[in-house]
């Protein structure tokens, strides 16, 4: 025997597909419409093994796939096994990362646009780094300029100073915004603690000693304990002082209490929302005048020297 040529070989009943019990050796190409769902022992493959539907396997050893692998419960490497690419490709991981370990971190990125390299002593990132966990102490934005006009931009809002270009006078005997004092500001997420400070120059208005008053506020409210009286000598009139308010912000506070400067961490950082400070002052009475941003005499040997104007400077630091 060496050559059958069928149609169609079925059983000696003619009802079924013939049994070969001792197995059949085929050179050349099989086709099959239908594959028993109850398939037995080993199935050998030589060559190649085309499926155009779902492949569902358990326990393979090697899986060489073109395409994409998805895998129902997980992919699990053994002992001394990678997943890499060794042609220089990408390999994206799903999910949050967890249980990822043993990763060489010299290059890793989320979107292209921020890269972190592991190096000797920690790790270069380019790109924007934004964190919400600081260690104590540590200053997470500081926030300074003269009253110029200059915008300020912070991680969490921008601050636009005023354009301080003329003096103020202190001459009513009710509290009044000290020009140049007035910001808004929110405070990054992590803050602990916001420091605050207003430096300006003022001077007497003419003979006296110009005692004034000030004290700041936020969000209208006085901050109880930031009342300063600034006054120089009274005979002689010739008055000029640097001038300091400034308030340390708890923003972690067990509770709120506003004139104490006092808020918990819901309260402002949390909920990042703007609130106002600024710094409010008055005279003594009706012979104390002052001129804030102001400095009298200047450069002169007489007392017919010039009248300057002083710029004040804003200053905020956040604190984690």
């Amino acid at each position: 025997m060496s050559i059958i040529r069928a149609d169609s070989i079925k059983n000696r009943a003619g009802n079924g597909a013939p049994d070969f019990p001792n197995g059949i050796t085929v050179t050349g190409i099989v086709t099959a419409t239908v594959l028993d769902n109850n398939v037995s022992g080993d199935l050998t493959v030589s060559g190649s093994l085309g499926v155009a539907g779902t492949v569902t396997y358990e326990d393979v050893k090697n899986v060489d796939s073109i395409g994409i692998i998805t895998a129902r419960s997980g992919i699990q490497i053994g002992a001394g096994g990678t997943i890499g690419s060794s042609g220089g490709g990408i390999v994206t991981y799903f999910g949050d990362g967890s249980q990822l370990t043993g990763i060489d971190s010299s290059a890793l990125s989320s979107g292209g646009s921020v890269k972190v390299q592991a190096n000797a002593s920690g790790a270069v990132v380019t790109g924007v780094l934004t964190t919400t966990a600081y260690r104590p102490g540590e200053i997470i934005e500081t926030l300074t300029g003269m009253c110029d006009g200059r915008t300020l931009v912070g991680l969490s809002t921008s601050i636009v100073l005023a354009d301080i270009t003329a003096y103020q006078d202190i001459a009513q005997d009710t509290y009044q915004d000290v020009t140049g004092s007035t910001i808004s500001y929110i405070p990054p997420i992590g803050t602990k603690t916001l420091i605050y400070r207003f430096t300006f120059h003022k001077a007497t208005q003419a003979s006296g000693s110009g005692i004034n008053h000030f004290k700041m506020f936020i969000d209208d409210t006085t901050i109880t304990y930031s009342k300063k009286t600034y006054a120089g000598d009274h005979s002689t009139g010739h008055n000029h002082m640097d001038c300091i308010m400034e308030w340390v912000f708890k923003l972690n506070a067990s509770s709120t209490t506003v004139g104490d400067g006092y808020y918990t961490t819901a309260d402002w950082v949390t909920a990042q929302q703007a609130k106002i400070i600024k710094v409010k002052g008055r005279r003594y009475n009706s012979s104390y005048n002052s001129r804030v941003h102001y400095n009298k005499y200047w450069d002169g040997n007489t007392a017919s020297g010039a009248n300057e104007v002083v710029q004040p400077s804003i200053f905020i630091q956040a604190i984690g």
